[in-house]
C-alpha cells in the first residue's frame, strides 16, 4: 500500500513537472511568436512609409519635368542619392523648393490654399541634406494629405509651411 501511494505521488509529482515545463515552453514560444508579429509588423510599417517616400519623390519629379525644372529636378535627385553629406551645396535649397511647389500645385488641385514662410537653409542643417529634404518632403506630403481628407469637414483647408532654423544654447 505505502508503495503503490508512493508511486502515486511520484506520478503526480512528475506530471505536475511536466505540466510545468509544457506551459513554460507554451508561454516561451506564445512570446516567441508575438516578438516575431512585432517584427514583422515593424517591417511591414517600414514598407509602407518607404512606398508612401518613394511615390511623393516620384509625384515631385514628374512635376519638375512636366515643367522643365532641370536644374531643380538634378538637385532633388542628387539629394535622394546622398546618404550623407559633408558639403553644404544650394542645390538643397531648390530642392526643397521643388517639394514646396509641388505641394502648392497639389494643393491648388484639391482647393486647398498653401502658404509658405522660409527662414532657414538646409545648408544650416544637423542632418545630412538628403536626409532633411526627405523629411520636409514626408511632413509636406502629409500635411496635404490630412488637408484633402479634412476638406470633408472644413470649407477652406490650408497648409501653412513654416521653416525656421533656430539655435539653442545648453546652459551648464
Amino acid at each position: 500500500m505505502i508503495i503503490l501511494i508512493s508511486l502515486l505521488i511520484i506520478v503526480i509529482v512528475s506530471s505536475a513537472l511536466l505540466i510545468m515545463k509544457l506551459h513554460r515552453e507554451q508561454r516561451r514560444a506564445f512570446l516567441d511568436a508575438q516578438a516575431f508579429q512585432d517584427h514583422v509588423q515593424h517591417l511591414h510599417e517600414s514598407l509602407k512609409q518607404e512606398k508612401h517616400d518613394l511615390r511623393t519623390h516620384l509625384e515631385v519629379m514628374k512635376k519638375l519635368t512636366k515643367e522643365g525644372n532641370h536644374e531643380q529636378f538634378e538637385d532633388y535627385v542628387t539629394l535622394l542619392q546622398q546618404d550623407s553629406e559633408q558639403n553644404p551645396s544650394a542645390g538643397a535649397d531648390r530642392a526643397v523648393g521643388a517639394s514646396i511647389a509641388y505641394v502648392k500645385a497639389k494643393g491648388e488641385q484639391y482647393g486647398i490654399a498653401v502658404t509658405t514662410s522660409i527662414h532657414a537653409s538646409l545648408n544650416q542643417s544637423m542632418l545630412s541634406q538628403s536626409k532633411e529634404m526627405q523629411l520636409v518632403v514626408n511632413i509636406f506630403s502629409n500635411a496635404l494629405e490630412a488637408a484633402r481628407k479634412s476638406s470633408e469637414y472644413v470649407t477652406s483647408p490650408f497648409i501653412d509651411i513654416e521653416i525656421k532654423k533656430t539655435i539653442r544654447h545648453h546652459h551648464r
